[in-house]
């Protein structure tokens, strides 16, 4: 079962923006405003922002589902993690692509992509993954996972609500 933030998990200044660069990271965490008015339709690249604030549930395999700060359990390897970017589809050469088996995958490449951090607790170092959606299972811990790179990514960990801010 398929658990998400409420929508008020952010103020209207701290809601993640998730904006398309360049290379593997292709999404940044910014800080943005409010993500519109409410029952406006929203472009692609808003909802995708709206999605890591934890405002929209994914309707299809296809959507985002899943924020920036959300912490999860690897299905398959069984690890934990943290989010922090997403792709609305693989971003990954062919040749990467191919070597990870994607295509064997229910949803294939045409799934979001998740770039994340593993807890250095289930993998030792300090390792960033990128993980399809089918993959992820959410999770909400009492506290923080560990990974030398969360405190310079979020300012703070919300044990009720399980993610990171």
């Amino acid at each position: 079962q398929r658990r998400s933030v409420a929508p008020d998990a952010f103020t209207a200044d701290e809601r993640p923006d998730l904006r398309p660069g360049p290379g593997p990271r292709a999404c940044q965490l910014h800080q943005a405003g409010a993500a519109g008015a409410a029952g406006a339709a929203l472009s692609p690249l808003s909802a995708v922002a709206a999605a890591a604030a934890g405002v929209l549930a994914a309707a299809s395999p296809n959507d985002v589902a899943y924020g920036v700060g959300q912490c999860f359990l690897h299905r398959r390897q069984n690890y934990r993690g943290v989010i922090v970017g997403v792709d609305r589809e693989c971003r990954q050469s062919e040749a990467w692509v191919s070597a990870m088996h994607v295509g064997q995958l229910k949803h294939g490449r045409t799934q979001p992509f998740y770039h994340v951090l593993a807890d250095t607790r289930d993998r030792p170092g300090d390792g960033i993954g990128y993980v399809p959606q089918e993959l992820l299972l959410l999770d909400t811990p009492p506290e923080p996972l560990q990974h030398p790179l969360t405190a310079s990514l979020f300012g703070s960990y919300d044990a009720r609500r399980g993610r990171f801010l």
